[in-house]
Parts: C-alpha cells; structure tokens; sequence
C-alpha cells in the first residue's frame, strides 16, 4: 500500500457497490471439489492489509471462481464505490493449489489490483505475486511481492508483505480467528497491522466480527489506518 501523507482533513469517502474478495491475508486453500464457486458478502468496511480504503461504510462484496481437477484457478472480481463520484476496483488472480501430505497444503497465485474510477486510488493499482501454506485450515502463512504500477521507484520498486493467521475452532459452527502482519510501503519504512475475532458457519452462510488495528508508524504516515476498529461481514458461498 503506498504511503500516503495523512491529510488534515480526509476527503476521500468510500461506500456503495463493491463486487470484490480478496483477503487482506493470501490463503493457500484445499482442493476444490467443484469447477465453478462464487461468493457474495456485506461488509462494513473495506481494508487492505490492515488499511481502511476509505470511510466506513457498508460495502456489497463478491467473487468469481473457475476451477479445474490439476489444482489451477482463475477469479474475477469487478467492483463500484462512490463518494461523490464514481469508483471501481477490478481484480483478476491465477493460482495454483498443491497438496504437500495430509495436513498441509500449498498455493501460489499472481494477481492484479486495478481502480480505475478515481485518480488517488489508482495509486493502489499493483501486480502482486503471493506464496502460501496451510495446516488443517488452522494456520496459514504467506509472502508477498507486489509492486504498483502508477509509481517509479527507482531504489527498490518491489513492495512485500508477510502474513500470518490462526484459526481455532470452539463449536461445530464458531471459530476463533486472528491474524499478524508486516507489510513494506513506498517510499521507505513498515508498518505491522492484525486482526482479532470471531467466525460463525452454518452451510452456505459465514458471518465474521474482527477487531483490526494497525501500529502507530503507520497511523503516523499512511491515511487509513487505525488504531483499532470493529468490522463485520456476512458472506454466502454459491
């Protein structure tokens, strides 16, 4: 995410229509067990590594899977936000979903983060390059390369972000989640974020409450980030 100089007065807003998913944490996931999946959610905000993209407010999310038996996939995602005008975001990500034995699995995917809608959050336009491993589906572990498109940085032009999450579950339908990060940003310096909450599960439909904050480098130098803040998601799978 690129530094950006928090202004004294924020007048960037974010709302509306947003068909998107793509996890602030890259997951490496079991193999699918169909050839098309597709997933549809409410949120109340929309972060990226621990960063709020904008103001706070709810936020139509979805995603776009094609599948295939060798372990390759493709999504798409398409998306709108308006604040004052209007705002779209388009993913698209290629990945690979390996087996390593019983309990772990790998996966490696590119893809490619577009906002066309709005000059500022083209800033946000990158190509990114991830590596992830999970255990059980209770921890998951990944780095990533990205670089953004719209900026030329000449001393080090690639960006990278390590990430880190847990989940444990309690009941048949609830689960403890949480997460660690540490993500470099342009044009020089760090920042670690993480999440806290809980995930509740029954057949098609997931709800998840996270509280996420980042630290206080980052609440110092990059618009967006927080010192801590609740958000919630109610997602259904097709």
């Amino acid at each position: 995410m690129p530094c950006t100089a928090r202004p004294p007065q924020p007048t960037h807003t974010a709302c509306g229509l947003c068909l998107l998913l793509a996890c602030a944490l890259p997951v490496a996931g079991t193999a699918q067990t169909r050839d098309v999946s597709g997933e549809l959610a409410v949120s109340s905000d929309l972060i990226e590594r621990g960063i709020f993209v904008g103001r706070p407010r709810p936020i139509v999310q979805g995603l776009l899977s094609f599948y295939d038996a060798r372990g390759w996939s493709v999504s798409a995602a398409l998306g709108m936000q308006t604040y004052g005008s209007r705002s779209t975001r388009a993913i698209v990500r290629g990945a690979y979903d390996g087996v390593i034995d019983n309990d772990w699995q790998y996966q490696a995917s590119l893809q490619y983060y577009a906002y066309p809608g709005d000059p500022f959050f083209r800033l946000f336009d990158r190509a990114e390059a991830t590596v992830s491993t999970s255990f059980r589906d209770v921890f998951t572990l990944g780095l990533s390369a990205f670089r953004y498109v719209h900026t030329r940085d000449e001393i080090s032009p690639m960006r990278w972000a390590l990430d880190a999450g847990a989940r444990w579950p309690l009941a048949p339908r609830w689960s403890l989640v949480g997460s660690l990060g540490v993500s470099a940003v342009r044009p020089r310096g760090q920042y670690a974020y993480g999440s806290v909450g809980t995930t509740w599960a029954a057949g098609p439909w997931r709800a998840e409450l996270n509280y996420l904050a980042s630290d206080r480098w980052a609440q110092r130098h990059i618009m967006g980030a927080s010192a801590g803040r609740w958000t919630v998601t109610v997602i259904r799978t097709f």
